[in-house]
């Protein structure tokens, strides 16, 4: 009943443009609390959210990149969101988000780590700024549908 309620609000605080709340409906449609899980959905809100500076938003956007459930699966791009979205956030809260980045690091080289913070820190948030974000949802999307 608590998620219900809370998508009912943040959906009417989303669509309002709040960034926060659609930040935090993306992440309600990607663990389906309070509405039927849909990864795409979640991409969506979360890119809303990102063109907007949220950095949670741009953090689940890399997770994602990471898993590979919502977008293909891509280190570099999971580094480059998770990256962008860490140095957004209040420093007191980047402790519990370093170590899935951290997780993420091991698995690229040291080349490829340095290129994808780099370009974390040149990414400005702006209309159209996550457009291949989308772009590779919806190719995620169709190949999950085959």
């Amino acid at each position: 009943v608590l998620f219900r309620s809370a998508f009912k609000w943040l959906t009417l605080a989303a669509n309002a443009g709040q960034r926060v709340a659609q930040a935090d409906l993306g992440e309600l449609y990607f663990t389906g609390h309070g509405v039927t899980q849909d990864r795409y959905q979640g991409i969506v809100w979360s890119v809303r959210a990102g063109e907007d500076g949220a950095p949670l938003a741009l953090f689940r956007i890399g997770r994602e990149y990471a898993n590979g459930l919502a977008l293909p699966k891509d280190n570099a791009k999971a580094a480059l969101y998770m990256a962008a979205g860490i140095a957004h956030l209040a420093p007191a809260r980047r402790p519990e988000f370093q170590p899935a980045l951290d997780n993420i690091a091991k698995q690229m080289s040291a080349d490829a780590l340095n290129q994808a913070r780099q370009n974390a820190e040149k990414w400005m948030p702006g209309q159209a700024s996550l457009a291949q974000v989308l772009a590779d949802a919806d190719t995620k999307r169709g190949q999950n549908s085959k």
